[in-house]
């Protein structure tokens, strides 16, 4: 009201000296102005809210490298039969998650697979989990996900080209808001001890036809003794 109260006193001398018309229109531009920027001051905005009726994703990979075949869970159960009961286990409370959340079974040793029920044990020569946390990156991307759960016995066997780092693919779940959740079978320990270990091994890489080489002296841990040979090629 104060603003609309200086355009009509300030602007009066003006408009005295400007045909009626004229000055009508100047009158009501200026009014116009003033309706704008107190409009403008009250900081508008239009809010538009939109709901997801999507299904969450909930994704459970289960190990199934031969690791997964030793027989070091409660009852001398195999790892894989541990982890086979707990799916059977929790199927129940999965269904019970509604329609909202989706539970998508997967398994995995060198690569992710399809989930394969009538499996009886580990059959995977690889564990990879950087190749395998890539290749949910991928099944996570066109899908909101809630997390991801990793039934393992938490040993990384693989090579090249499956050697990925895990930690790099766990961090780009976490960039994208996904949780891991990892669940670990089998004991913490060695169930048996390592008898012979190659810590070192150096061979000249060209070998002649007929010629008979030494190599540098190579160390090779046995036991509690440390032996060094020499290997001929």
């Amino acid at each position: 009201m104060g603003l609309v109260a200086l355009v009509l006193f300030t602007y009066r001398a003006q408009l005295n000296r400007l045909p009626k018309a004229a000055a009508k229109t100047l009158l009501a531009l200026r009014l116009l102005s003033v309706v704008v920027l107190t409009f403008a001051m009250f900081r508008p905005a239009f809010q538009k809210t939109d709901t997801d009726d999507n299904p969450v994703q909930l994704l459970i990979l289960s190990d199934v490298s031969r690791s997964m075949n030793t027989a070091d869970m409660p009852g001398g159960i195999t790892r894989f039969n541990a982890v086979r009961s707990d799916l059977s286990k929790y199927e129940s409370k999965w269904k019970e998650l509604g329609k909202q959340i989706e539970v998508r079974q997967f398994d995995f040793a060198r690569d992710l697979s399809a989930f394969d029920s009538k499996l009886t044990e580990g059959t995977g020569d690889q564990t990879a989990f950087g190749k395998v946390l890539d290749d949910v990156i991928l099944e996570t991307r066109d899908h909101r996900s809630l997390g991801l759960l990793l039934l393992t016995d938490g040993a990384q066997r693989a090579v090249p080209p499956y050697d990925a780092d895990p930690l790099t693919a766990a961090r780009k779940l976490g960039d994208s808001q996904i949780p891991l959740y990892a669940v670990g079978y089998g004991e913490s320990s060695l169930s048996a001890s390592l008898d012979l270990s190659v810590e070192d091994l150096r061979v000249d890489p060209v070998v002649f036809e007929r010629n008979l080489c030494r190599s540098p002296a190579s160390s090779v841990r046995t036991g509690r003794k440390e032996r060094k040979f020499a290997c001929g090629c």
